[in-house]
């Protein structure tokens, strides 16, 4: 009798964990009582007394009645308030459903905040257990909203698929970076180095933007208290028909625009400034710089590829040389690094000594000359190699002399190898490194092996 009592008590007892258990997980952290939040932009509410913080979301209720992402545009709140995690409590009202950053691929700053400085919005996202710190952080040229907003692209139907993709990319052209939220905190929190984050802005050639914008202006709306909250589709709700008129009419404004600018050195390339003309509305090139958490300027094409050198953070890239008294030809050069760059530093002087030496192979990609056609026999490997090396010190050195004349930081984390000389931590801090870098000198050293690849006239 005892032992059935015991088995009737047991299976009580598991019963009503059980229920009381399923039941409340199911009544808070059911999906259709979570809005996940796929992008945050923050930007400067327009008195600069607050934030505007942009929220994007995804229309999953489509994925389960078509299974289909293809034709499910994002959703796009913003709000005003003190600070974001005010916002989210102030949009947990608006949505009537709970915000979840947890799967937040993007963290979009704009530049107008990030020159005040984003110290203590990083610091209140950190603290965020939703976060992923694998999160990227990107810093807007023009609006954190006009970039979420027009950050699509037809290549990919999914956007976090997008979000996840377009940092990788980096890794094969050298003109960006994959900087996540989480390296950035923890460079922060490093008074000897300063910091990166991706550079982005909206693509004036895209053709749809005069569509966009007008749909953005339309949306928005402000509420009795004078926070700002808006919704866009992203989609234009007019007919088919008066859609292509439009899209002709600014792609042919695009064409021209692009015609004017022409071709862009890699040199002066930013984001923004490209002569690309397509159906994605942002483009990230380039890398914004900031020194004690505040935005101090912004690093070309060129120089982000530098940078990734000595990173040992570039897969392959293409090295154009058009300088004929480095060599007599237009050529292009496909390279990639042999082996992970040496960095060793002297602090014997009384200014430290930083040498560099980056060890790559490559394929010529294209010779162009003007008169005659290049023959096999007649190409010098050894001089087109001396040009490489030559060429790329320099741009090296350049992009070296700017970190320290120029933004005043050490960018490249070259203290990780300097704290190396000294025995105790104490040692490291009287020879003040921050101070150091500024009077430092570079001695860099590019040693490439080029090989015959693809020519053309």
């Amino acid at each position: 009798m005892k032992k059935v009592f015991y088995k009737i008590l047991i299976v009580s007892i598991v019963s009503i964990i059980f229920i009381y258990g399923f039941s409340g997980s199911y009544s808070i952290s059911n999906t259709d009582n979570i809005s996940y939040v796929t992008a945050l932009g923050i930007d400067l509410s327009d008195d600069k007394s607050s934030l505007q913080v942009t929220f994007e979301f995804m229309d999953t209720s489509s994925f389960f009645t078509s299974g289909d992402s293809s034709n499910t545009p994002p959703i796009i709140n913003t709000i005003a308030a003190t600070s974001i995690s005010s916002a989210i409590n102030l949009l947990n009202v608006y949505v009537e459903k709970n915000i979840n950053l947890s799967h937040c691929k993007v963290f979009v700053f704009s530049q107008e905040l990030a020159k005040k400085g984003i110290s203590s919005e990083l610091t209140e996202l950190m603290n965020n257990p939703q976060v992923r710190p694998t999160s990227n952080l990107i810093i807007s040229k023009c609006s954190a909203r006009e970039y979420v907003q027009n950050s699509t692209s037809s290549l990919e139907k999914i956007l976090t698929k997008y979000y996840d993709i377009f940092p990788k990319g980096s890794r094969s052209t050298g003109y960006t970076a994959n900087i996540t939220i989480g390296n950035f905190y923890n460079n922060l929190l490093t008074k000897s180095s300063g910091n990166l984050a991706i550079l982005g802005n909206l693509n004036e050639l895209y053709p749809s933007e005069s569509n966009s914008s007008q749909n953005s202006s339309s949306s928005e709306s402000s509420d009795s208290s004078g926070s700002m909250m808006s919704s866009s589709s992203g989609k234009n709700s007019s007919s088919s028909s008066s859609e292509e008129k439009n899209t002709d009419e600014d792609n042919k404004k695009a064409k021209k625009k692009q015609a004017e600018k022409g071709t862009i050195s890699v040199k002066n390339l930013i984001a923004g400034d490209s002569n690309i003309v397509g159906d994605r509305g942002t483009e990230n090139i380039g890398l914004a710089v900031f020194n004690n958490g505040k935005y101090v300027g912004e690093l070309n094409a060129m120089d982000t590829l530098c940078h990734l050198l000595i990173q040992e953070d570039v897969i392959s890239f293409l090295l154009t040389i058009d300088n004929p008294e480095i060599y007599e030809h237009y050529i292009d050069v496909t390279l990639k690094e042999n082996i992970s760059p040496h960095i060793s530093i002297d602090i014997s002087n009384e200014n430290p000594i930083i040498n560099i030496n980056i060890d790559l192979t490559g394929r010529i990609a294209l010779i162009k000359n003007s008169t005659t056609v290049p023959e096999e026999n007649n190409i010098d490997l050894d001089k087109i190699s001396n040009a490489v090396n030559f060429s790329l010190k320099n741009e090296i050195l350049e992009y070296l002399n700017k970190t320290k004349n120029t933004f005043n930081c050490d960018v490249d984390n070259f203290y990780r190898d300097a704290k190396r000389k000294f025995k105790t931590i104490d040692e490291y801090q009287k020879y003040d490194w921050i101070n150091k870098y500024k009077n430092c000198d570079f001695n860099v050293n590019v040693n490439s092996l080029i090989h015959l690849g693809i020519i053309d006239s």
